[in-house]
């Protein structure tokens, strides 16, 4: 099973991950720009017309004029969306800011100018990234220095000069609130920095759930197709009725199909003691046919999947006791041997060696224990035909014969065509038919016959 935690591409945002984040902030963007547009409209309409009702006229002052351009331009925002994001993006804290400057020009210190510098700031961090919300502390800082300096000197009145502080006042508020910038810049770095690992690691745990579900998939149809790989070898097994061809068929097409190192296929003797290889792959296959090559029963892996009628399964056969090498197959790295069997009978033993460590797993046992099955059945099979037509040729060749005999007009040449008909169906050079001779009494005549 994977190890979650140690996943190294958490702190590396990927491409698709960077996309996810864009989208979501365009999804927060859209909001703001509809929020302010939607609502600020209203809101506007409703104080010019209260305005007009009450006074007459209507006041124009700075901040309404702010006011009116930063909703228009919302609504060109929201007209043209597919505009650049990062142009559409600076609206919503340019706003805040222009904003936050109008409040300090006409009210100093003690109006709104400070939070709404705070409010710019936080929505910079939020829609235009970390390093934009960082430059903004350093702008709020600059602006609250530059409006102290200058009110303090004289150079700026505010408007309302009863909220303006006076003396050095200005000085100790600049630096609270540019404390007040860093710990909720900070704070708000923080969040989105979780945000984005939290994204990041639900990103990376759904690829990596993605992956365990193709893989799984693979191996289902992988599965699924080995073993209908299977079940279509075993169905032309089946069709093969002689031994000999069968066998040949067999280790042939396991190792085709499977893309094995090796493969044997060994057949229990008459005695029910030793296992003598009857087919095999390659020239080792040819070389150990040729020489006979057998395992007793108990003996080697071979041996004992034959003793326990069970797969014997080595991953590594370096590390079994069991394991008997074979200078012929010097590549051998992993081995399973299967018991073919039939109904209750043991036929012999399919042998399968790969090349690698760890080739051969349970996954394999399963589907060439299948395999086995089918060859056991092919093999009663071929059996049981080949008995049939010895049977057949016995009949056919005593028929034949016996009515060779019936023809025969003399006795010569019965014991001619016997020992003939006998020595073709017994594939046999030399027939002998050796008869006993009978003593036989002389015949006298009858006394009718003497007096006719």
């Amino acid at each position: 099973m994977r190890n979650f935690g140690n996943i190294q591409y958490l702190n590396k945002p990927t491409e698709e991950l960077a996309q996810a984040l864009t989208a979501e902030r365009e999804r927060l963007l859209s909001l703001s720009l509809k929020a302010v547009a939607y609502l600020g409209s209203p809101s506007l309409l409703a104080v010019l017309g209260l305005q007009l009702i009450q006074n007459g006229r209507l006041d124009i002052t700075p901040v309404l004029i702010a006011v009116i351009v930063i909703i228009l331009l919302f609504w060109g925002a929201l007209i043209f969306p597919k505009s650049p994001y990062q142009l559409r993006a600076v609206l919503v804290p340019g706003s805040v800011f222009v904003l936050a400057i109008i409040d300090l020009h006409t009210g100093g210190y003690v109006g709104n100018g400070r939070l709404a510098l705070l409010s710019f700031s936080i929505a910079t961090f939020i829609l235009l990234g970390i390093r934009a919300g960082l430059l903004t502390i350093l702008l709020n800082t600059a602006v609250l220095i530059y409006y102290g300096t200058i009110i303090s000197s004289g150079a700026l009145t505010p408007i309302n000069q009863e909220v303006f502080v006076t003396g050095r006042d200005w000085i100790t508020i600049v630096i609270r609130a540019a404390n007040m910038f860093g710990i909720v810049g900070f704070a708000t770095y923080t969040l989105i920095r979780s945000a984005e690992n939290a994204l990041q690691r639900q990103r990376a745990l759904t690829e990596i759930l993605k992956q365990e579900r193709e893989i799984l998939e693979a191996r289902i149809a992988d599965r699924t197709k080995t073993l209908q790989i299977a079940v279509d070898l075993g169905t032309t097994l089946t069709t093969i009725l002689d031994q000999n061809q069968l066998i040949l068929e067999v280790v042939e097409l396991v190792k085709a199909t499977f893309n094995y190192y090796h493969v044997h296929i060994y057949l229990l003797d008459e005695t029910g003691q030793n296992l003598v290889m009857k087919g095999g792959t390659g020239e080792a296959g040819r070389a150990m046919l040729v020489g006979g090559h057998k395992i007793a029963v108990g003996k080697g892996l071979v041996g004992k999947a034959a003793q326990t009628r069970k797969p014997v399964l080595v991953p590594d056969v370096s590390q079994s006791s069991e394991w008997l090498p074979n200078p012929l197959l010097p590549e051998t790295k992993s081995e399973l041997a299967v018991p073919v069997i039939a109904g209750d009978e043991l036929l012999g033993v399919l042998d399968i060696q790969n090349n690698l460590v760890n080739s051969l797993d349970e996954e394999d046992a399963e589907v060439i224990e299948a395999v086995a099955n089918q060859i056991g059945i092919a093999l009663k099979n071929a059996q049981l035909y080949q008995k049939v037509q010895q049977q057949v040729e016995y009949e056919t060749a005593v028929n034949r014969i016996g009515q060779k005999i019936q023809l025969a007009p003399d006795p010569n040449l019965v014991l001619q065509v016997t020992t003939r008909e006998l020595g073709q169906a017994l594939k046999t050079n030399r027939v002998e038919v050796r008869l006993k001779t009978a003593v036989l009494a002389p015949k006298t005549a009858k006394p009718e016959d003497n007096n006719q």
